[in-house]
Formats: C-alpha cells, structure tokens, sequence
C-alpha cells in the first residue's frame, strides 16, 4: 500500500515537472543546455553524470515539443527527482506522439566501448518496443534517436545496416538515428524562445532521415552528416 501510494506521488511529481518544462520554456531551455555542459565537462563534480545525462534529455524532450507524453524510465524518488538510471530492458526515453512513437537513447561511452555497450542493446529496446506497438494493433511507425556526446563510426555502421533491414522479431526495420550532443543542443537551444512547437515537423523529419538514397548508399559518414544537418536546420515552429 505504501509503495503505491509513493508511486502515485512520483507520476504526479513528474506529471508537475513535465507542465513546468511546457509552459516554462524560454526560461528552462538556458539551464538545460547548462546542465548539458556540465555533464560533459571534466572538470565539474556532478555525480552519476549517465542519470542526469538521461533526466537532462527527458526535460529537454518534454519542454520541446508536443508530444502527447514522455516518459523517462530512469527511476525517480517522490518528489519527481532521478535516483537511478533505467533498466537494461527498455529504453531511457519513451515519447508518443499523435502521428508516430520516438525512443531516446543517450550515452556517455565513447570509442569502441560505445559500440560494446550500446550497439545491441538500443536496437533491442527500440526495436521491442516497434514489437509491442505492432502487437497492439498500433500501426503508428516507431523511430529511435541515439544521442552521444560523439557518436563512433562503429555504431554508425551498425545503425546504418539495422535501419536497412527487415527484422521479423521487431516486426520491421529497426530505424534509429545517430546524433552529436551538440548537435541536439543546436536544436535545443533554438526553440527556446518559441511559442508553440508541432511534432508534424519531427516526424517528416525523421522519415527523410530514413528515406531516400543516402540511409541505403552504405556512405556511413554521408548519411550521418545529413541526420545532423536535418536536425540544424529543423523548425518545429
């Protein structure tokens, strides 16, 4: 009984949060793209930077877009603040939107321990969660997004291949675009100051990225630099 009743507390802290990050934009955005810095930066003291590179990137989603909800499956305490990272059996981030589903991946690994690490794991999660939706009679289409503060040329070759095949088990392709930290702050930062923003955007967004000659050309870098050139010059305004 008290355990429901704290996870009752926690849903409605985070439900709380999740109005502040919306209707607080243009005031949050600078202190998320603070956060950002620091969890990268060497010299900062900040604990368990992977939870809060996680929590950071729920905040960033919620207050960004209209998204019908994100959930973040990093564990929270009852006042809606993180306590531990999420489960190996899911993905970090989950937002439904209206027209389409968007799993978050993000990570502070890099080089070939990126690629050890991260590889299997976040087509698996993305592509469990295209399964479930699909069985569900769902037919809404499921994109992932892998966020790193330098994504590895390994894992770009693996994305690259996953995006271009048809799995059974996932019932489909699994399609997950790779993207620099920086490159998601850019995008962050530029909807700080707007009123409203539409998912209408991202999804077209999302679908070029995965359509086209440059996903199936096998020019890994190619491919790679136009996920982060759409997502520069991506408007949701």
């Amino acid at each position: 009984f008290i355990e429901a009743l704290a996870a009752d507390q926690t849903k409605r802290s985070l439900q709380d949060k999740s109005v502040q990050l919306v209707t607080n934009r243009s005031a949050i955005t600078p202190e998320i793209l603070e956060t950002f810095d620091e969890i990268v930066s060497r010299e900062s003291g900040m604990l368990d930077k992977p939870l809060f590179l996680e929590w950071n990137t729920w905040r960033a989603f919620t207050a960004l877009n209209d998204a019908l909800e994100v959930i973040g499956n990093f564990r929270c305490d009852t006042e809606g603040n993180p306590l531990g990272t999420a489960s190996g059996k899911q993905a970090d981030i989950v937002a439904e939107y209206a027209s389409f589903w968007l799993a978050i991946e993000v990570t502070l690994q890099s080089g070939h321990k990126q690629y050890e690490a991260e590889s299997e794991s976040i087509t698996r999660h993305v592509g469990s969660l295209q399964a479930r939706i699909r069985e569900a009679g769902d037919m809404r289409p499921v994109f992932g997004v892998f966020i790193a503060p330098k994504v590895n040329e390994t894992v770009l070759n693996y994305l690259m291949t996953q995006a271009n095949m048809n799995s059974s088990i996932y019932k489909g392709p699994v399609r997950i675009a790779p993207l620099n930290l920086e490159d998601f702050k850019l995008f962050v930062a530029k909807h700080g100051e707007v009123e409203s923003t539409s998912s209408i955007k991202l999804h077209q967004a999302l679908e070029s990225i995965f359509t086209g000659d440059l996903v199936t050309s096998g020019n890994e870098p190619i491919w790679f630099q136009n996920v982060s050139e759409t997502f520069r010059e991506l408007e949701l305004a």
